[in-house]
């Protein structure tokens, strides 16, 4: 949905760590998100029903909502910097998750 650049020199990054020019984010996710604070770095439909989506941030957590009311499901935590990249089953049981520390979590 929200495509990374492809390389620093796409958006006058000085380092592929630093965060690219903001993205449009849904504006109901951005008003009921409950981390105002971070930002939004990924967001991606759970499973092939699409009943919920995740956002991965840049504070390490990962957000599930709920498609159709858009309210928050869970607040997941265990990454120690900004989450990346979000991807599901396809019954949507499991989320992996990949983030600047180095780690892949499902």
């Amino acid at each position: 949905m929200f495509p990374r650049p492809r390389s620093p020199q796409d958006h006058n990054q000085t380092h592929l760590l630093d965060d690219p020019p903001l993205r449009p984010i849904p504006n109901s996710i951005r008003t009921t998100s409950t981390r105002a604070s971070a930002s939004l770095k990924t967001c991606k439909f759970v499973g092939e029903l699409g009943t919920s989506v995740a956002t991965g941030s840049s504070d390490g957590t990962i957000g599930l909502w709920h498609t159709d009311t858009l309210r928050p499901i869970a607040q997941l935590t265990g990454h120690t910097s900004r989450v990346w990249d979000l991807c599901s089953t396809r019954d949507g049981v499991a989320l992996a998750s990949c983030s600047s520390d180095g780690t892949v979590k499902t």
